[in-house]
């Protein structure tokens, strides 16, 4: 509108602003995104050889980062364990594509994003 008016200035101006905060608001919400992409995982799963293995192998092939793992036996009697993990999620990737990766396996008896 202010083109067709003969104010140029203003719609160059206008134009610079918008182009200027579109980019850098673009930036501001890639870096808040990526913290967000840190969650803690929970898998409750047998306690047997190579369990823990193939948990990990899942994650890697679905290019999740294992940041922090935690192991808990709760109930010594049982052969269950709990892993608690802290993983860094690809942009690319939804919480239910890992859940249902790692439920897949056989072995697996729970998993939880909190």
């Amino acid at each position: 509108m202010a083109v067709g008016s003969g104010t140029y200035l203003a719609a160059l101006i206008t134009t610079l602003i918008v182009y200027v905060s579109l980019v850098y608001l673009f930036k501001f919400e890639n870096t808040v995104s990526r913290k967000k992409r840190l969650q803690y995982l929970n898998v409750q799963m047998d306690d047997r050889p190579g369990q823990l293995g193939l948990v990990c192998s899942t994650l890697g092939d679905l290019e999740v980062n294992l940041k922090r793992v935690e192991l808990i036996k709760e109930n010594p009697s049982n052969n269950v364990i709990q892993m608690e993990m802290l993983i860094k999620i690809p942009t690319r990737l939804e919480f239910t594509e890992i859940i249902s990766a790692l439920e897949n396996l056989s072995g697996v008896h729970k998993v939880t994003i909190e």
